[in-house]
Formats: structure tokens, sequence, C-alpha cells
């Protein structure tokens, strides 16, 4: 699939669905952070934002030396419930 052949995702008022990817990665290398940051791009490029929770603490490592945390748009939150907790109040909904 070439990226002009990709289809946006649908609107539900000024919020955009995402997909939860769960997968409890204790590890993150260079190519996993140029995978998430090719994942993250068109959001952040459509003034979106991203919560990412429950990251574990070498993964962590990687996105904070990476600078993910200092970036607009990208949030970190403990858990998928914190998540859910406070994305209301970041997200002003």
């Amino acid at each position: 699939m070439t990226a002009s052949s990709r289809q946006q995702p649908a609107k539900i008022g000024a919020l955009v669905p995402v997909a939860r990817a769960r997968t409890n990665s204790h590890a993150m290398d260079a190519t996993g952070l140029v995978a998430l940051e090719g994942t993250m791009h068109p959001i952040l490029k459509a003034h979106g934002t991203i919560i990412l929770a429950g990251v574990c603490e070498q993964p962590m490592k990687v996105l904070t030396k990476a600078g993910l945390h200092q970036r607009p748009g990208i949030l970190f939150a403990a858990n998928p419930r914190a998540a859910l907790e406070f994305a209301p109040i970041q997200l002003r909904i």
C-alpha cells in the first residue's frame, strides 16, 4: 500500500479513533524507535495527540533520550487506565 492510497481515519467529532497496540515490549532499539516515529508522524502532522501508556523502563529510556517526552502532541501515562482518566483534561474534551 502506498502512502497516497492509505485512507484517512474517520473523525468522530473532534476525535480521531486510534488503534491501541498492546505489546508489553520490554526492549526497544533504534529500528523500533524509527518504526514508532513513522507511525506517529501522520498523526502529529495533523496536529493530533498521542498518548503512550504503560511504557516499560528500557523503552522509556530510549524514548526519553530521543526527546519524545518534549515533543508537542506526545503525552505519557503510567497505564491505559490513567491515560483514559487524563485524556479528556489534556485534550479538552
